[in-house]
């Protein structure tokens, strides 16, 4: 067609330039004259030509091969294998590097999966049939990983060619022999001939399981005896019973004990014991020797006075001759006491030759001693002299300055008193005593006017020592008198009216309101004043508050003082005031028919009194851990959508409270996890936080702590990177002046 048009324009020409002469060649015949052609050459190539993959413009549009009408598909073999991804072909005139001509690789990063390749036992589709499929399977039953194509037992997990043989009735290591001598945990055991449990050291075998005439202990010494074996009792039978290389030692049963006898007296050595199945020669069956070294010392042999113990019966010179007579000087004035002696061969220590002592206590009492003033016989004649007596018993005899015996109050070692008597005994009648202070006691009750006192050793008539009267005009007045309600200190303990039981409570009344304060109590006989005699009120310092006050609704304070404050007040402000109307307080408020505390459906008051806080939604929540006794939940926020509506209830809508930290380390708590989801981004709470360094009132760590500070709206955001805050609502959206995210953090927490 574009021939034809050619032809019907060149002929146009012709008409139109009758004079011209212009000729267009077509040399290769294929209908387009040279200069429409881009190779009038070539027949094959023309602008009607087909673009084949030659490396030839054939349909002359200055595209070379690009333009392909068919050019070959290419595969990509990533892996090297021979065989090309199908999902990975190109459709080109030359093969990219890494491409090839064949595909059907259905694992092109794995060089042992092919179309090319026979199946293998690797748990692959090695072949590309669309299954690992090696003869036995290439499953793992038993999750030993060992496929059961090289698994002997692909429902024993303990099984498999890699594994060690261990003891345990199962081939573990396929070989296919079980619990063989080299298993882990075979032990060693001992040819046991004699059956007494202990075998032959040098006869041993290894296995599993306890072979037929062994055993697990070894050490017999002799494995023909059954009564010889570790531990056995070793006997004087010439044997060794216990195996511990010692025939008939001193242990044996059937030992007995024999002692040296040094000096052959037929006598032996107490402390040269010798334990032996039968006696050895230089011993004797008994250890009754003193002094093994010498044949003339031991039992039965004469006593003599040479201050040994010849017949060794622990007593010196006892029974020997000459022996004299000894007497005991306790108190070392060389004279002895007849009632205690000693026969002895010589004078013993603490005993002397002669008995003249009658008082062996006493070094100054002896026969022929010096009377001395001390109330003792002292030249033992039996007698004490009449000077030396104290018949009143204070301690000081008339010999030594006693001025009369007959009264225990007068010695030189009394101080004189103001009683009319010579206490010191110096012969002067109260010289140098102190003077008394005596008071008058008018009323006669024994307690004298401390407002009169007289000093003096011999008080009037009518006088006491005691001036501890507060009254001394009245006998039901003083110390130790029962307190009376009269207005008067009966008691004289300065205190009126004090003691008294039962008095009245009374209570301060600072407001004059008729009722006090319960914690400023004192108890009385009449009402003091600025005291009542009711208690009760919460407040004294303003008349408003008392027990009969009315109760103020939503002011937050106690008026009516029964610590119930606005809507936990029942009586005054539940029924009246719609903000504190709650369903399900098991109280019927003005605007329900009933209230049971209950929700369950059906139960009569479900219809009118419903649970109206939605249910918890997690939906989209990105983590949630515990802490403080609650549950905190975290969701990714859009940085970019308005704060206000659309966050403003965002947990509220979800059955949840926004998170508000309890505790330093709550919120820090939540800052660290925040951070290690996202080292950049805000996170929005609402709560404001008041004081640098602190969040909600707790100090936090972060990387600037001077970046947390204070919102005013309620809303309030942190960011731990850089530590930057703001106040969201301001901006309108949670990521503030953040612009290289695209979300934040949504912080609530619930039960």
């Amino acid at each position: 067609m574009r021939s034809a048009l050619f032809l019907l324009a060149f002929a146009s020409l012709l008409t139109a330039c009758p004079n011209d002469v212009a000729v267009d060649i077509d040399d290769d015949g294929d209908g387009f004259p040279s200069r429409a052609d881009c190779n009038d050459n070539d027949a094959a190539i023309s602008p009607d030509a087909i673009e084949v993959c030659d490396g030839i413009d054939n349909n002359c549009n200055s595209i070379i091969d690009l333009d392909a009408a068919e050019p070959p598909v290419w595969f990509a073999d990533a892996d090297g294998d021979g065989a090309g991804n199908d999902d990975a072909a190109v459709a080109i005139c030359e093969a990219p590097e890494g491409f090839i001509d064949e595909g059907g690789d259905c694992d092109d990063g794995n060089a042992l999966v092919s179309p090319t390749l026979s199946e293998l036992c690797d748990g692959l589709d090695n072949d590309c049939n669309g299954t690992p499929d090696f003869a036995g399977g290439e499953e793992d039953a038993d999750g030993d990983t060992a496929l059961a194509c090289e698994d002997c037992d692909d429902n024993e997990a303990s099984a498999a060619d890699f594994l060690p043989e261990v003891c345990d009735g199962i081939d573990n290591d396929c070989d296919g022999d079980i619990d063989e001598d080299s298993a882990l945990g075979a032990g060693t055991w001992f040819a046991d001939a004699d059956g007494d449990g202990f075998g032959d050291d040098s006869v041993t075998t290894v296995a599993c399981d306890q072979p037929n005439g062994f055993v697990a202990q070894g050490g017999d010494c002799d494995d023909l005896v059954a009564a010889a074996f570790p531990g056995s009792v070793e006997i004087c039978d010439l044997a060794d019973n216990d195996c511990d290389g010692t025939i008939d030692g001193a242990t044996a049963l059937g030992a007995d004990t024999f002692w040296t006898d040094g000096d052959t007296d037929g006598y032996g050595d107490p402390g040269a014991a010798v334990v032996a199945c039968d006696q050895p020669a230089g011993t004797v069956t008994n250890d009754d020797d003193c002094d093994d070294t010498t044949a003339a010392i031991a039992p039965g042999e004469p006593e003599t006075c040479n201050g040994i113990d010849d017949d060794c019966d622990s007593v010196i010179d006892d029974g020997a001759s000459p022996l004299v007579t000894f007497y005991a000087d306790a108190d070392s004035d060389t004279y002895g006491s007849p009632g205690l002696t000693l026969d002895a061969c010589a004078q013993p220590v603490g005993f002397v030759g002669n008995a003249d002592d009658c008082d062996d206590g006493e070094s100054t009492v002896y026969l022929g001693a010096t009377e001395v003033c001390d109330g003792l016989d002292n030249d033992c004649d039996t007698v004490v002299p009449a000077d030396e007596m104290d018949a009143d018993g204070d301690g000081v005899l008339v010999c030594d300055g006693d001025c009369d015996d007959t009264n225990a109050s007068v010695s030189p070692n009394v101080a004189e008193v103001c009683d009319g008597l010579d206490n010191d005994c110096d012969t002067i009648v109260d010289n140098g005593a102190s003077p008394g202070t005596w008071y008058p006691d008018y009323d006669g009750d024994s307690f004298g006017n401390p407002a009169f006192p007289v000093v003096t050793c011999s008080p009037a008539a009518g006088y006491v020592t005691d001036g501890s009267d507060c009254d001394d005009l009245s006998a039901s007045n003083a110390p130790g008198a029962p307190e009376l309600c009269d207005g008067v200190d009966n008691d004289c303990d300065t205190v009126i009216d004090n003691g008294l039981s039962p008095q009245d409570p009374y209570y301060l009344d600072d407001d004059a309101d008729g009722f006090g304060l319960t914690s400023a109590v004192i108890t009385a006989c009449a009402q003091p004043a600025g005291y009542v005699a009711v208690g009760g009120d919460c407040d004294d310092t303003d008349a408003a508050f008392s027990p009969v006050a009315t109760e103020l609704c939503l002011d937050g304070l106690d008026n009516d003082c029964d610590t119930l404050t606005d809507c936990d007040e029942l009586v005054d402000c539940k029924p009246t005031e719609p903000t504190c109307w709650v369903c399900g307080d098991n109280i019927v408020d003005p605007d329900e028919t009933c209230d049971d505390g209950g929700f369950a459906p059906g139960d009569g008051c479900d219809e009118f009194c419903q649970d109206e806080s939605p249910p918890i939604d997690l939906t989209g929540v990105y983590s949630q851990f515990p802490s403080d006794g609650r549950t905190i939940y975290f969701w990714q926020s859009d940085a970019n959508a308005a704060l206000s509506p659309f966050y403003d209830t965002f947990c509220e809508d979800r059955g949840l409270d926004w998170f508000e930290p309890l505790s330093a380390a709550d919120a820090q708590l939540v800052i660290d996890n925040a951070y290690s989801y996202d080292t950049w981004h805000t996170w929005i709470v609402t709560k404001a936080n008041t004081g640098a360094g602190t969040w909600g009132g707790f100090p936090v760590v972060v990387d600037n702590p001077s970046c947390v500070g204070y919102s005013s709206t309620g809303w309030s955001a942190i960011r731990k990177w850089s530590c930057s805050y703001c106040d969201p609502e301001t901006y309108n959206q949670t990521r503030c002046w953040d612009s290289n995210h695209v979300y934040d953090w949504l912080v609530c927490e619930g039960p």
